[in-house]
């Protein structure tokens, strides 16, 4: 896509002071991202940087979700993901949907449409997370799919 789209977010949500909760939802979908370009020297800092940002968010999230499914013993799935999400973000339920909606649009439908799983949901909110605290420099340029899988168990 072009970069039109993203540059016409309103770049007040995006600042740091803002509640990550309205950075993530001022974002635009991952259909949406920047092309990926030259990554220049900085290649493997910007790498490293990423990885730890997405195994700090991983666990923080797995904390969240321990301790939400130990106060909510009754939620599974996509409730359990939802008071999860909501809490981390410090949102409300809608706030959380629609941030479930997009991991499941970026994560559970392609290649072949499959249920959401906690590491979708994990994977999108430490890309989303690192690009909406990073906004004007590069895209994502590592594959973190292995630092999430590293920190979130399967089964969850």
């Amino acid at each position: 896509m072009n970069n039109r789209r993203i540059e016409s977010v309103d770049s007040t949500l995006l600042t740091s002071d803002m509640p990550l909760r309205q950075r993530l939802l001022a974002m635009p979908s991952a259909n949406d991202a920047p092309p990926v370009t030259n990554p220049g020297v900085f290649t493997l800092v910007s790498a490293w940087r990423e990885r730890r940002f997405a195994a700090s968010c991983c666990r923080d999230l797995l904390a969240l979700h321990h301790a939400t499914a130990a106060r909510h013993a009754q939620a599974r799935g996509l409730d359990l993901y939802r008071l999860v999400v909501a809490a981390h973000v410090e949102g409300d339920a809608s706030a959380a949907d629609t941030l479930l909606r997009r991991a499941e649009e970026s994560y559970a439908m392609w290649p072949v449409r499959r249920a959401l799983t906690f590491r979708d949901v994990a994977h999108y909110l430490a890309v989303s997370g690192y690009w909406a605290l990073h906004r004007g420099r590069r895209w994502v340029c590592s594959d973190i799919r292995h630092v999430v899988e590293a920190v979130i168990p399967q089964h969850l």
